[in-house]
């Protein structure tokens, strides 16, 4: 049996504003908004069983 999965988070590769905070470690973004902050993400996964 094969299984192929595929999916994508954030499709339109939104960003939070920048906080108005101390920027630490060259971080712009605050780490709690409900945005992510690293950009769309895309995946594939791929499953094989024998049996």
């Amino acid at each position: 049996m094969f299984s192929l999965k595929a999916g994508v988070q954030n499709v339109f590769d939104n960003y939070p504003d920048p906080g108005d905070f101390e920027v630490c470690c060259g971080r712009i973004y605050r780490s709690d908004s409900v945005t992510p902050w690293q950009g769309a993400l895309f995946y594939v996964q791929a499953s094989w069983s024998s049996g």
